[in-house]
């Protein structure tokens, strides 16, 4: 691999004042900024034979915006963007309608609110799950008769789906149940489903993930101590399958010795990795 031997060396790109705009975001777009990163850092965007030294000929093919925003960082402009356009989504949502054509039902939201955890299950959700059980000939119609060809059709939804591999309408490693709030208090369902979890967990063979939950106090470290130009150097480092040693990414965001080896060994870099784990997140 070859290796970085000092600032020179560093993309033409890389300007410490590009990333000065970082220090006036709030919580929420620091948050976006690393989020839109993460994309890049994992290098799902570039095909890694269509590579250069330039990067002039990376070519898409997953997320077109991952490339656009590395080209804003090669441009120097450290402010990436969501390009999720919503106006034509909306527009093109309106014309469907218009000519007729109503959009399938959202399986997220059902018509009530939902969550990461809580999905409410649809109708669509329901004839998707029946309707792979008949094409697997677990279930058997006639005229008269409705026969299951095995006793554990009879159980929940969500067993049914695990041991069959038949969708549900749902995602993978759910409980599909419903929720009782006319007679049930929230104190009630709250008590219950604390002592469900486990149980539902080990029913199904699902462990607790091992996650750790984002601070506020880590965000806001994000701008002094540099993450952002590290992290552009980090991917820039996997782009192009070049090591910078720490010397250089310290010579390189620290330039008038605001930290060392040490304080970048100790504190920054932790801290970026833990920002750019999958296993770090918001609790909302």
């Amino acid at each position: 691999m070859l290796k970085v031997n000092s600032i020179n060396d560093l993309p033409k790109w890389f300007k410490l004042k590009n990333y000065n705009c970082i220090s006036d975001l709030s919580i929420e777009e620091i948050k976006d900024q690393i989020s839109l990163r993460i994309s890049l850092y994992e290098g799902y965007w570039v095909r890694e034979s269509h590579i250069d030294r330039d990067l002039s000929s990376a070519e898409v093919y997953d997320d077109y915006s991952d490339n656009e925003n590395w080209r804003l960082i090669t441009s120097g402009n450290a402010l990436l963007k969501l390009h999720r356009d919503f106006e034509s989504e909306r527009l093109s949502r309106e014309e469907n309608i218009a000519n007729g054509f109503q959009d399938p039902p959202d399986e997220i939201n059902c018509g009530i609110s939902s969550s990461k955890s809580f999905m409410p299950y649809s109708s669509s959700g329901a004839y998707m799950h029946v309707k792979g059980l008949l094409n697997e000939g677990l279930i058997i119609e006639d005229e008269e008769y409705v026969r299951m060809k095995n006793e554990l059709l009879v159980s929940s939804v969500s067993k049914v789906s695990q041991v069959f591999d038949v969708g549900c309408g749902s995602g993978y490693g759910s409980v599909v149940t419903s929720i009782e709030l006319v007679e049930s208090t929230d104190k009630e369902i709250l008590h219950e489903l604390k002592s469900l979890l486990p149980k539902w967990r080990k029913q199904l063979g699902f462990e607790e993930p091992d996650v750790v939950y984002s601070k506020q106090s880590d965000y806001k470290k994000v701008a002094p101590y540099k993450i952002i130009p590290l992290l552009d150097l980090w991917i820039w480092e996997r782009l192009v399958k070049i090591k910078i040693p720490l010397r250089v990414i310290v010579s390189a965001i620290y330039p008038i010795g605001e930290k060392g080896e040490t304080e970048l060994k100790q504190t920054v870099i932790p801290l970026a990795k833990k920002l750019l784990s999958e296993n770090y997140r918001d609790l909302r």
